[in-house]
């Protein structure tokens, strides 16, 4: 560990100004390698950890929680981390790309969560697509796959998603409207199109990130066929349809 600090020290001192941008980049891939290479070891390590319970001598009561209050983790982040950790050893050439930094942290997370739903058999396949696709576009993979071995699984968990979604709008104390919801990948989709459509290309001048902008649309959506009820911090509109510019596309 000593060598790692000194490492990182050297790098911290260097004078990145006079660096000629096409070196920062290959320095960055570089750099990314390592932090997947040393989240690797991370993951080997945390799996030991958890199996001997050694979260006890600190008075915590899980590895998640012993993550949380240690290592500047959310639980949520914790929690997919010791999962990993769990999982990992069954999936050995998952291991060894995510320790050789041929793939990220995020695909061996995508991964074992695939294959912790569909079995190890998936995991040539989905590794595959690791290599040479972000991990959204692993996850998107995972569910092809499991399309073609489990159609009906497949069916229930659209059906459960169409169950659970859900879009509510809610007034915050600075005057602004919240927006929060959950929606079935295509209604998702569907949505993210539809505000894309309607924001067109932004002024020239507009400075705003693209997510903003979408978001400022809310004031120019008609909201039909809402009852409104007041809530702790503010009043919450809970929506009973979708919203009347997007309804024909959400499934």
């Amino acid at each position: 560990m000593e060598h790692f600090a000194q490492g990182l020290a050297l790098l911290s001192e260097q004078d990145i100004s006079a660096v000629p941008p096409r070196r920062l980049g290959a320095d960055i891939q570089q750099i990314r390698g390592f932090i997947n290479r040393a989240e690797a070891q991370c993951v080997r390590r945390v799996e030991v950890f958890d199996r001997e319970q050694a979260y006890g001598s600190s008075g915590d009561t899980s590895t998640t929680n012993w993550l949380r209050h240690h290592c500047q983790l959310s639980g949520f982040a914790a929690d997919k981390h010791v999962k990993l950790a769990r999982q990992l050893p069954e999936l050995q050439a998952t291991q060894q790309a995510l320790e050789s930094g041929e793939i990220g942290i995020e695909h061996a997370l995508e991964v074992a969560r695939a294959t912790d739903d569909m079995g190890a058999a998936a995991e040539a396949e989905l590794l595959s697509a690791a290599r040479t696709k972000d991990p959204a576009e692993v996850r998107q993979a995972a569910r092809e796959i499991r399309h073609r071995v489990d159609a009906a699984g497949m069916a229930r968990q659209a059906m459960e998603q169409f169950r659970k979604r859900r879009l509510h709008l809610y007034d915050l104390p600075d005057g602004m409207t919240g927006v929060e919801g959950a929606l079935p990948p295509e209604g998702g989709a569907a949505l993210r199109l539809t505000l894309e459509s309607l924001s067109g290309v932004p002024p020239k001048n507009d400075e705003r990130s693209p997510a903003p902008s979408d978001i400022g649309l809310g004031s120019s959506i008609e909201t039909k066929s809402c009852h409104q009820h007041h809530v702790e911090g503010g009043v919450e509109l809970a929506v009973s349809t979708w919203v009347e510019s997007v309804a024909d596309h959400l499934p």
